[in-house]
């Protein structure tokens, strides 16, 4: 085969994110839509209905199905999907043991994207017995049967090696990038009409976060010492937490704070664009956070957690942007309507952002996927 011929993939990811938000669903429908500029041809395989899907994406049935039809189906969609394939891809080792590991697409190398180590997350969120040991093994057989595996960071890279015992050469730490079309700043005159539209006040400093509501995210402890102080805390997301963060919010409603659950693609970057700042408190297991990076794009500062794979890009714009964890104190002072001086200015944030687009990450994606194939 002509080796300037785009390299034909077939991957194998879970659900389309306008179906099921999610980083790691958007992280992987993100880079199937940008990987043809970096001479890839992908065909993705997700579970339904994911109308808004281009026609290279493939439903493998409903995620709603018992484990069997989703394990059975996702083998399936893969086979038809990866008839001209060179290489398998996968986002989740639940579903792509199975195609990547039975003919014809065993034949095939397999790249793995580890987007975290699910037994150790599971634990996380308060699970225990005999599942975390198997969701271990799954993903254990998966890692050391690819060829190589993609992490979002050097962090997550040292995670996958310290659990698996993979070799550092398998290992390709390739930082996340944002698609700087949807998620992009608004002149001031429109910002400001947007405000008014979600109800922000004139001068109110809003504060906004966006993150699955579970403990390892550290969103308990954020809102539990948030004091207000002249600024209104907006909580996007789902999960087992949103209870116990309504109730805190419900307690003090002198603190400002209200919890959306989720929202569309649309309405994440239209709160993202009205924000003076975007918050990522993440205690534990953070890989990446692609959060950070679409807040930029449309403008907005950041402060993060300096936990796993989030300083390794927002450093470069200012140490300051990182805080420890734990650190209420640090929290409270930085996030508060008089702090707002301290932040970088919009333009900084977008200009930062656009070092960091989705073709270039493709591009260092289908470097790996190149060697592989026709290496």
């Amino acid at each position: 085969m002509d080796a300037s011929s785009p390299v034909r993939t077939v991957t194998i990811a879970q659900s389309w994110p306008d179906d099921r938000p999610g980083g790691a669903n958007r992280y992987a429908a993100d880079l199937h839509a940008a990987l043809p500029g970096a001479g890839v041809l992908d065909q993705l395989v997700v579970f339904g209905p994911a109308a808004a899907a281009d026609t290279a994406t493939h439903r493998s049935g409903d995620e709603d199905a018992s484990m069997f039809r989703r394990l059975t189906r996702t083998a399936s969609a893969a086979r038809w999907a990866g008839r001209e394939a060179e290489l398998v891809a996968t986002h989740f080792a639940l579903y792509g043991l199975l195609p990547a590991a039975t003919p014809p697409l065993r034949a095939l190398p397999l790249v793995a994207h580890f987007h975290g180590p699910w037994a150790e997350e599971s634990r996380a969120q308060g699970g225990r017995g005999p599942s975390l040991l198997l969701k271990g093994q799954v993903e254990r057989l998966h890692v050391r049967r690819s060829d190589a595996v993609i992490t979002a960071s050097r962090a997550f890279a040292d995670v996958l090696m310290r659990l698996h015992g993979l070799p550092a050469d398998r290992v390709h730490p390739v930082h996340p990038g944002v698609d700087l079309q949807r998620f992009s700043p608004l002149p001031a005159d429109e910002r400001a009409a947007l405000r008014e539209r979600l109800g922000i006040r004139p001068g109110e400093h809003l504060v906004v976060t966006a993150r699955r509501l579970v403990p390892r995210m550290g969103l308990e402890q954020f809102v539990a010492a948030w004091e207000g102080s002249g600024a209104r805390l907006v909580v996007i997301g789902d999960g087992p937490l949103r209870p116990v963060l309504q109730q805190v919010a419900d307690q003090r409603p002198e603190a400002g704070i209200s919890l959306l659950g989720r929202v569309s693609d649309t309405e994440l970057v239209s709160w993202y664009r009205a924000a003076d700042l975007v918050v990522v408190p993440s205690a534990s297991l953070e890989g990446f956070g692609l959060v950070v990076l679409e807040a930029l794009a449309c403008g907005t500062p950041v402060l993060a957690s300096d936990v796993g794979g989030l300083g390794e890009v927002l450093s470069e714009l200012d140490p300051d942007l990182l805080l420890g964890s734990t650190d209420t104190t640090a929290w409270r002072t930085r996030t508060s309507a008089g702090a707002a001086s301290d932040l970088p200015e919009r333009a900084e944030c977008r200009a930062f952002a656009e070092r960091h687009g989705a073709l270039g990450f493709a591009q260092a994606v289908a470097q790996v996927y190149k060697e592989l194939a026709r290496g």
